[in-house]
């Protein structure tokens, strides 16, 4: 007994040890081929923003996350370069390629790098090892393992689940197997939660290479903002497209109902009885969980629902509409201080607001609140809040409020309208 017994500690001790060997040689093997990236105003300045890069050739091409060098494109009364820090001396990058969709960049240096990472088309299986590279906090190179929990995809956004402790400044960084071929691009880590983060798959940054050599981004640098334009206007219209397809059976709060959420957005529910029971209120909340990262005050293409019923249960017909009033101009539903944190004039325009009265096909009428502002850079985007209240007589009553940011007029229009005609009321009127 005594003998198996030994025997299973010394496997043990010998296998952990192994893996202690393989993780260093696999560090050791990659770790020349991964760079901290910055942006600053000059070589000797301090970083406005940084993280990581890795070279996938050895003529000076990078791979970077889009949100790593974003300050060097959206800061309007500061100019700010890249660079490389290679043996830390810093060497200026070019950007050559962006994709904003999945927050990628990719770039060139003047150098010759003496080794690059090898990329796989092959996923990893849930559970596998997987090894994130980065300088976390502006640190050192760091190697952190973790676990591959499959791909997320929420229309056109995607991105790999993953269980490791990863940290500001690895963004940009490469996501390893246990071969040392990179299968993502460490993008961000999901706040409040115990080691859950997130890479960018592998197949992105192939269409981003293979764009690059297909000359799609020529002349980059003096039309980079329309290059970023065209790719925020895709996606929303992809947005747009996947609530529309949607077929699937009407949602619904008592006698309301409303359009079925696509399936890439995440809903929660909530069912409560004011404290005397009086009135009762029901309420679906749902969110895209991913957007388009232009810079730290804005975002693009995404969008949230929430939408509500109250029926009164003892209130009179004028207590009960006071309800309905006091509810809807609440703190909670109101919107006029969304955008105030955007100051910055070249970025975002002030917003306008308005209210109509609005029937729609299902003969219920609405009254509707709504606010709006454009995109300054990106012309013909605009971010929107819509809050509405059912007109219907009677001791049911139905609220919605919509944010939306970076679509267009028309798909704004369109997803309006289409939230709306969905609403209908099934109970006696």
């Amino acid at each position: 007994m005594q003998n198996t017994y030994f025997f299973m500690l010394l496997v043990f001790l010998i296998s952990t040890g192994s893996w202690a060997k393989s993780e260093q040689a696999l560090f050791n093997q990659v770790s020349p081929a991964i760079f901290q990236i910055k942006t600053s105003t000059d070589e000797a300045s301090s970083k406005a923003s940084y993280g990581s890069g890795f070279a996938i050739e050895k003529t000076g091409l990078l791979i970077t996350n889009y949100h790593v060098i974003a300050t060097s494109l959206q800061e309007e009364e500061q100019k700010y370069n890249i660079y490389v820090l290679v043996d830390e001396k810093p060497i200026p990058a070019q950007i050559v390629a962006v994709d904003i969709i999945h927050d990628l960049a990719l770039l060139k240096i003047d150098y010759t790098f003496k080794r690059t990472l090898k990329l796989t088309k092959k996923i990893p299986l849930t559970g596998e090892t997987i090894f994130s590279l980065g300088l976390p906090k502006d640190l050192k190179l760091s190697l952190i393992k973790g676990t591959f929990n499959g791909i997320l995809k929420h229309t056109r956004y995607e991105r790999i689940l993953m269980s490791s402790p990863i940290n500001a400044g690895m963004s940009g960084g490469p996501t390893l197997n246990t071969k040392s071929e990179v299968i993502g691009v460490n993008v961000s880590v999901l706040r409040q939660s115990q080691n859950i983060s997130f890479c960018v798959p592998i197949k992105h940054v192939y269409d981003l290479i293979d764009a690059y050599k297909k000359n799609t981004f020529n002349n980059l640098k003096d039309k980079i903002h329309l290059f970023l334009q065209a790719q925020l206007i895709e996606i929303q219209q992809t947005l747009i497209e996947d609530m529309q397809k949607n077929k699937g059976e009407n949602s619904k709060l008592d006698n309301w109902t409303f359009a079925p959420p696509s399936t890439s957005l995440k809903c929660w529910s909530k069912n409560e009885k004011e404290k005397n029971k009086t009135y009762e209120y029901k309420q679906q909340t749902c969110h895209l969980p991913a957007d388009a990262y232009i810079s730290d005050t804005l975002s693009s293409g995404s969008y949230n629902l929430n939408f509500i019923s109250i029926n009164n249960l003892k209130r009179t017909k004028i207590q009960f509409y006071n309800v309905l009033e006091s509810s809807y101009n609440a703190t909670t539903y109101d919107f006029r201080d969304e955008f105030s944190f955007i100051t910055n004039k070249e970025v975002i325009s002030r917003y306008s607001c308005d209210n109509q009265i609005i029937v729609n096909q299902n003969n219920i009428p609405f009254k509707i609140n709504f606010c709006m502002n454009t995109y300054i850079r990106y012309t013909g985007l605009y971010n929107i809040i819509v809050k509405g209240v059912s007109l219907l007589k009677g001791n049911e009553a139905f609220f919605f409020a919509f944010s939306m940011q970076g679509f267009s007029q028309t798909n704004i229009e369109k997803f309006i309208r289409h939230q709306l005609d969905h609403i209908n009321f099934e109970g006696k009127r």
